[in-house]
């Protein structure tokens, strides 16, 4: 075998490498962000029935998945930018689907199938998130009506001037006694 064959082969070899741990990654990357979805399920429940330790608790553990999420994402860039290094491709114009074309037959279909899942997985949990957004909002503007109201009733927040028009008085954030 002539040194031009061997290095040939060797670098074959590599890219089949890269393109095994670019798939082992993508099926990590599947896991976390099935565990996101769970979690932000999840979180839904608890914000149905808030308690303030188990929102800490969900938060915590959502931070942490993403956590995981990015630093995988970034060693899935890393490993991308070694393939398209390889393939003499710019790391702008490879994508999963330009690399299933290239990974051949068997690690290609992996790619496509990784691919076809992420792909909905991670719209669902935007979706998902985005309607807890939306319930923790309208949470927050039913507790802010709560206490302006509450705030209302506990002091008075109008009086008439010799004018005969209305007169606002000014909040001072104490709470004061009145019996009479």
């Amino acid at each position: 075998m002539n040194n031009m064959n061997h290095i040939e082969l060797s670098m074959e070899q590599d890219l089949d490498s890269l393109f095994d741990s670019l798939i082992e990654l993508l099926q990590r990357e599947i896991e976390i962000y099935r565990c996101i979805l769970d979690s932000v399920v999840h979180e839904k429940k608890i914000l149905l029935k808030p308690s303030l330790d188990k929102i800490y608790e969900s938060n915590a553990r959502k931070e942490t998945l993403i956590l995981k999420a990015k630093l995988l994402e970034e060693v899935r860039s890393g490993i991308v930018k070694k393939i398209a290094a390889a393939l003499g491709k710019s790391e702008q114009d490879v994508n999963l689907s330009a690399l299933a074309l290239a990974a051949g037959k068997d690690r290609g279909k992996l790619i496509r199938e990784s691919r076809s899942v992420l792909s909905p997985l991670l719209q669902e949990i935007q979706e998902r998130n985005e309607n807890n957004k939306l319930l923790l909002d309208s949470s927050l503007v039913f507790v802010r009506s709560s206490i302006h109201f509450i705030n209302d009733l506990l002091s008075p927040s109008t009086g008439y001037l010799e004018t005969g028009r209305i007169n606002t008085l000014s909040r001072n954030g104490r709470l004061l006694r009145t019996e009479g």
